[in-house]
């Protein structure tokens, strides 16, 4: 990739992005050149003309780059990013895990109580379902990342929307499960209104644990995300940073 270095510095003058982002998005451009270069020379051009092709085609005017942008950057990543930027101060980041830790501590201390799964909703099955997937998304993304160190480019952030979605899906099924219980509870309260205390109690005895468990696997995918982004964010900046000698 050394060779595309003046062309992406030209980028990198005119790219406007708070990092991390602006390394993503460099390093990317950079995989892209040399899988063209790679391609032209397979058709028979020599190096020259290769070389030459792709400065035509990456030396681009402002319009471009923000469609380069768009390209590399869709709603998903861009919400990633986002929730990354806030927590960059040390005492931010702190902040942030302690909150986290607290929540897990609190949760988990109700989730292994023995009759936890028992007296909960059935809608705890579809969020059981997204923890375990959960569970081996991450393990495969340290392992890649801290066991086998597999730092390429092309597939450094694979599974980390992923991660970020069954994360929020189970807070969405918690909550409709909760919701969809109270309207249960409402249509037999309206037909037997003398059981109404009765009929409430069991509903917060069905959905606690559901709110609990869902806040707990919740808390875990967003304490998992923050680490792994925080790891990738690291090797990015290093690595456009090596490549461009900054």
């Amino acid at each position: 990739m050394k060779r595309f270095v003046p062309l992406l510095k030209e980028i990198n003058e005119k790219l406007v992005l708070p990092q991390p982002e602006k390394s993503r998005i460099l390093l990317e451009i950079g995989a892209d050149m040399a899988d063209l270069f790679d391609h032209y020379l397979k058709q028979g051009k020599s190096e020259t003309e290769a070389m030459q092709i792709i400065t035509e085609k990456f030396r681009v005017c402002d319009d471009a780059i923000s469609e380069l942008i768009v390209v590399h950057q869709g709603f998903i990543q861009k919400l990633a990013n986002k929730i990354s930027r806030q927590a960059q101060s040390f005492w931010e980041k702190a902040g942030l895990l302690l909150f986290l830790l607290g929540v897990i501590l609190v949760c988990g201390r109700i989730v292994i109580s023995a009759q936890f799964f028992h007296l909960a909703s059935p809608y705890i099955t579809p969020v059981i379902m997204l923890a375990l997937f959960i569970a081996v998304l991450a393990f495969i993304k340290f392992y890649s990342l801290y066991i086998k160190k597999n730092h390429s480019i092309k597939t450094i952030n694979n599974g980390m929307k992923e991660l970020l979605i069954l994360g929020c899906g189970c807070l969405l099924i918690g909550v409709f499960g909760n919701f969809m219980e109270l309207y249960d509870t409402f249509k037999v309260m309206a037909a037997s209104p003398e059981n109404s205390t009765l009929l409430l109690f069991e509903w917060l005895e069905k959905t606690a644990p559901l709110m609990v468990f869902t806040l707990s696997v919740t808390s875990i995918t967003a304490l998992l995300w923050y680490m792994l982004q925080n790891k990738i964010n690291k090797i990015q900046n290093e690595e456009l940073a090596f490549l461009l000698n900054l």
